[in-house]
């Protein structure tokens, strides 16, 4: 029973997402500039984490479908 409690959410992602990608996102910052990281400018951040970020992006933008509820309904963020 542990071992299936431990296994359970990766069976349900791979249930409920059959097809995905993975992104793994850097430090955003150096670890001093993590305390104040709502005032950063996009300058200050780490660039490995910005090319991360616009390849995230561009994923979401050009690849994902609309989301849909049950009848077909189309997820507004309404």
């Amino acid at each position: 029973p542990k071992i299936n409690n431990y296994n359970l959410p990766r069976q349900c992602i791979r249930t409920y997402f059959p097809s995905r990608n993975c992104f793994v996102f850097p430090s955003p910052a150096s670890p001093e500039n993590m305390k104040r990281l709502e005032s950063l400018q996009e300058r200050d951040l780490v660039p490995d984490f910005l090319e991360v970020t616009s390849r995230f992006c561009n994923h979401i933008l050009y690849n994902s479908v609309v989301k849909t509820v049950k009848g077909g309904h189309r997820v507004t963020g309404k």
